[in-house]
């Protein structure tokens, strides 16, 4: 990426991530294996660095980012005097990779959810060694690690809780197992919960919107797909 784009520089903190200037706007690329988010302040900078893409790569482009890693992007656009549309809000959520975590793990969902994803007050001792489950240990882990990547994505309101659990991946307990599906259960019963960020346009003072771009590689080629208007 910064080959063919110098001015992009990747990030210290994520190298998947790229940051800089491509025709005087900020841009800002996300890959990872084929796929490709793109954002940037201006549609035509976003089009010609579409059109250079499309033109180095064979490549498929599909509108709309609306699906990325199984998080779903809900984009609402209002659209300006001028014709020109603009995101207003963009929402993020996990809805399906939540249900399909509950019949992974065998999750009840038509029982009275828990009010909480923790019980108050609850405190796990480390356990001793005659306490310690190891035939659980792989659903554990699987599990801790599944609601790792909820919380880190779309849902803080979670990510103390399974910190906290995080510590029995390797000493696993029927009670850390239990408090675990209780965490998944609730993120169920609020499965409608989304992280959301509301976009301004641009305003005569030249304030800035905002955009969001996916891309996607086929097998063996690379594509682009999908822009937020």
């Amino acid at each position: 990426m910064t080959d063919r784009y110098p001015t992009l520089s990747r990030s210290t903190y994520d190298e998947c991530l790229y940051i800089g200037w491509i025709d005087g706007q900020l841009f800002i690329v996300l890959i990872y294996v084929d796929d490709f988010i793109v954002a940037c302040a201006d549609e035509r900078s976003r089009a010609r660095f579409h059109t250079d893409i499309m033109s180095t790569f064979q490549a498929t482009y599909s509108g709309v980012l609306n699906q990325f890693l199984q998080l779903k992007v809900d984009v609402q656009t209002e659209t300006l005097p001028t014709g020109e549309s603009y995101p207003t809000r963009i929402e993020l959520s996990h809805e399906r990779s939540i249900t399909d975590l509950c019949a992974k793990f065998s999750i009840d969902t038509d029982k009275q959810p828990p009010r909480s994803p923790m019980t108050e007050g609850l405190s796990l001792p480390i356990p001793p060694p005659d306490a310690i489950d190891r035939s659980i240990e792989t659903p554990l882990r699987s599990l801790i690690y599944s609601l790792l990547w909820l919380a880190r994505t779309v849902r803080p309101d979670i990510y103390y809780h399974v910190t906290y659990l995080a510590q029995f991946c390797h000493q696993p307990t029927v009670e850390a197992l239990t408090a675990a599906k209780r965490i998944l259960h609730y993120a169920y019963s609020t499965r409608d919960y989304t992280l959301a960020m509301w976009l301004l346009p641009r305003s005569p003072c030249g304030r800035t919107k905002s955009a969001i771009w996916s891309y996607h590689e086929d097998h063996c080629s690379d594509n682009l797909i999908g822009h937020l208007p």
